[in-house]
Order: C-alpha cells, then sequence, then structure tokens
C-alpha cells in the first residue's frame, strides 16, 4: 500500500515536471519567434524535435496547463529567451 501511493506521488511529480519544462521550452520557442530570430514554422518544429528527443509527445504543446503557464514563464525570460537568473524563484512557482 505504501509503495503505491510513492509510485502515484512519483507519477504525479513526474508529470508536472513535465508540463513544467514543456511550458519553459514553449516560452522560448515563442520568444524566438518574437524576437525574429525562428520563423513560426522552423521554432514548432524544433520544440517538437527537442521534446520528442526527450521522449515528450507533441500533444503535451497543447495542454491546457502548458498553453496557460507558457505566456506568464515568456516575461520571465531575459534578451536572449533564456531564465532571467534573477526570476527563478519565481520560474519555480
Amino acid at each position: 500500500m505504501v509503495l503505491e501511493v510513492q509510485r502515484r506521488v512519483a507519477v504525479v511529480v513526474l508529470v508536472r515536471r513535465i508540463r513544467g519544462y514543456a511550458a519553459m521550452a514553449k516560452a522560448s520557442s515563442d520568444c524566438q519567434v518574437e524576437k525574429w530570430r525562428l520563423s513560426r514554422r522552423q521554432a514548432r518544429q524544433a520544440l517538437a524535435i527537442s521534446l520528442e528527443e526527450l521522449g515528450i509527445g507533441r500533444r503535451m504543446l497543447v495542454n491546457p496547463l502548458v498553453v496557460a503557464i507558457s505566456p506568464r514563464l515568456q516575461r520571465l525570460l531575459d534578451d536572449s529567451c533564456a531564465l532571467d537568473p534573477t526570476k527563478q524563484a519565481e520560474a519555480l512557482q
């Protein structure tokens, strides 16, 4: 019984982290598009490929939580579209 609860908790934590990673990757990708570094098509393809290399399916990009969180995370990025070190704590929330 305890082992089953631990496994369920681990699955919930893993799914949460996967969604968080996908949301941050999408935010960075969208930032690249807004800064005219990539076309929307290039950004979508690169994002899907990078997620799939980690075993994360493209469906994660249309997950409602990923879609909702991504723009919030984008506001925490610096000019290079990376997470601003001074805003890491805010991103983890």
